[in-house]
């Protein structure tokens, strides 16, 4: 099955065309159902195939190579990228972290709204305080 086929977007849904593309497109590749090095359809076709402006496919595209999961060769088209080996143990190893923390604050008798507060403001700290410098 090709990756024109597997794509999709709901024109009901509320969220950018964009987005849900790029949404899409990251969750077949999760799936290993796009393949690392596997050629992405061309603006123009995926446009056709889906009856979408080809810029908003283009921007998807944009957005998915910033997010490191796709690459763009000059005149040969766009590639699904190797998967970032460091990125994923990085992950894998916050997940664990994680899991740790918020066990341990459930233990505490910390409520998961609270928890989730919690994140925000750091989160929102960190990004804050990088804006600044």
């Amino acid at each position: 099955m090709t990756a024109e086929m597997l794509i999709s977007v709901d024109p009901k849904d509320p969220t950018p065309i964009y987005l849900q593309l790029a949404k899409s497109v990251t969750e077949l590749i999760e799936r290993g159902m796009l393949k690392s090095g596997e050629k992405m359809p061309s603006v123009r076709s995926l446009a056709l195939k889906l009856a979408i402006n080809p810029n908003t496919i283009q921007k998807a595209y944009t957005e998915l190579e910033h997010r490191g999961k796709l690459k763009n060769e000059a005149g040969r088209g766009c590639f699904v990228s190797e998967p970032d080996e460091k990125k994923l143990k990085t992950r894998e190893e916050i997940r664990a972290k994680l899991i740790e923390l918020i066990s341990a604050a459930k233990e505490a008798g910390i409520r998961q709204d609270e928890i989730e507060e919690l994140k925000a403001s750091i989160y929102n700290e960190e990004i804050n305080s990088k804006g600044d410098k």
